[in-house]
């Protein structure tokens, strides 16, 4: 994931240079592979493990250089300059689907024209290594990486009935996508159509039959959530995989579709002129909602060693997006601190994730070396007396304990089975009985004794005749 530093610095004022801010980041478990200049912009390639979708964005990594610096975060401005008329009186939106796709939202631009975007969008995306194409289509992408919702323009004109159907393909349907490539599609991939035929991949790529071009007038904006399991599927099956369907099959901000939407709404009409609708058609039969989780302060301490207050966990997490809820439970004499989940943190769930967080913020470089807290005294394990018992009363009486490796070479043990896979080598079999382990271990000691010169037996005799003493008793093996 590329990050524009200039970019990043419009939504968070760090005052850090591009290798410190790096290194803070990299800290703080974002990790920045290479810091890169760009035509006079530095770019930081961000490492991202696939729980961290919200940080496929500008936004994203803005609100975590915020939280790491103190610095405020400014969003980006979403009112558009001309609005005239309801977003109804020009389309209509249907769901058929509402499990592969909760939420769809459509909002139109007329009179738009269409030509070359400004030179410092230009600069934007190509420091990003995104190809510039028109004003409208760079805007989508713009707000894309910006906002991290990826968006698409359909030509209003081209849409039959003027209306958008989400649905599953049809047996043997076919669409040709924006790369020219004529595409099958099956019964369980979610299309977008219009009132005749499929018109893009849903969540993956539109079609070329309703791209932008140079005659296009009218444009549907479209911002929706599709169910991360469904585009991945239909990625691979397709072999399709695009910046857009990268951020769905992670998870996007159900809740941010709208604004993203009137974001890039208000940057077609400050680029391409024309009149955007009032407010948009938003079909979300099934609002999603965000779990709450909360927080015992003390367990950052037993987790991590780390001793942070309470009101600066709150703190941090407040600047991470985190609301703080007045259940958390407080009176119980554990001090639970609840938190509301923002909407973009698909990958927070349990009390463990809060302290997670907490902890990289705060610093995990303030970590000191000390042995983990036990909350128990030291005690024997169940049976660990009768074991040791045994073991001293077998000692007093003359026998020796044998402790040997529960693997021998296969040749030393016969009849014994071999193990598959072979666990460790060369002893790969495992010993059939106590008498295999023991006979090997006593015939080392016995060649080793007569490298060294002296036999078992005649030390044995030695022995005896010095200490005039009887004949110890057998020994067994325990």
């Amino acid at each position: 994931m590329d990050i524009s530093y200039e970019w990043l610095g419009e939504m968070a004022d760090t005052g850090l240079t591009p290798q410190a801010l790096a290194e803070r980041l990299t800290m703080a478990g974002l990790a920045v592979d290479a810091v890169k200049e760009v035509g006079g912009d530095s770019v930081l390639e961000i490492d991202l493990t696939s729980n961290r979708p919200d940080c496929l964005s500008h936004l994203g990594v803005a609100r975590e250089a915020a939280a790491l610096t103190g610095a405020a975060l400014k969003l980006p401005d979403v009112e558009a300059k001309r609005v005239g008329g309801k977003a109804g009186e020009f389309t209509a939106v249907q769901i058929e689907d509402e499990d592969l796709c909760p939420r769809y939202a459509a909002r139109v631009v007329r009179g738009v024209k269409i030509g070359p975007s400004p030179g410092w969008l230009v600069r934007r995306l190509q420091a990003i290594g995104q190809r510039p194409i028109n004003n409208v289509a760079d805007a989508t992408n713009f707000v894309m990486h910006e906002t991290g919702q990826p968006l698409h323009a359909f030509d209003l004109a081209t849409l039959a009935g003027r209306r958008i159907v989400v649905r599953r393909a049809r047996a043997g349907e076919k669409l040709k996508t924006l790369d020219g490539v004529e595409r099958g599609l099956d019964t369980e991939m979610l299309v977008i159509a219009d009132a005749e035929r499929a018109v893009a991949v849903a969540g993956v790529m539109g079609g070329e039959e309703t791209e932008i071009s140079d005659a296009t007038a009218d444009v549907l904006v479209e911002s929706a959530y599709f169910a991360p399991q469904s585009v991945r599927r239909t990625s691979k099956a397709l072999g399709l995989q695009t910046e857009a369907s990268y951020r769905f099959e992670r998870g996007v901000d159900y809740e941010g579709v709208r604004r993203a939407q009137d974001r890039c709404v208000a940057l077609i009409c400050e680029l391409a002129g024309g009149t955007a609708t009032e407010g948009a058609i938003d079909v979300y039969p099934k609002r999603i909602t965000p779990p709450s989780v909360k927080l015992r302060p003390r367990r950052v301490r037993e987790l991590t060693g780390l001793d942070v207050p309470a009101a600066e966990c709150v703190r941090i997490l407040t600047a991470l997006g985190f609301e703080k809820s007045d259940d958390g439970g407080g009176g119980d004499g554990e001090g639970r601190l609840g938190f509301a989940v923002p909407t973009w943190r698909t990958d927070v769930s349990i009390e463990e994730d809060l302290v997670e967080e907490v902890a990289r913020v705060y610093g995990y470089e303030k970590i000191e070396e000390s042995l983990p807290p036990s909350p128990v005294t030291g005690e024997y394990l169940l049976g660990d007396r009768r074991r040791r018992a045994a073991r001293q009363v077998l000692t007093a009486a003359g026998f020796d304990e044998a402790v040997s490796i529960s693997f021998i070479d296969e040749a030393g043990a016969p009849g014994s089975a071999r193990s598959h896979p072979p666990q460790l080598q060369p002893r790969h079999a495992r010993r059939a009985t106590l008498r295999d382990g023991a006979r090997l271990r006593l015939g080392r000691r016995r060649r080793r004794a007569a490298q060294r010169g002296r036999g078992v037996r005649a030390r044995r005799h030695r022995r005896g005749a010095r200490r005039g003493a009887r004949r110890r008793p057998p020994r067994g093996l325990l």
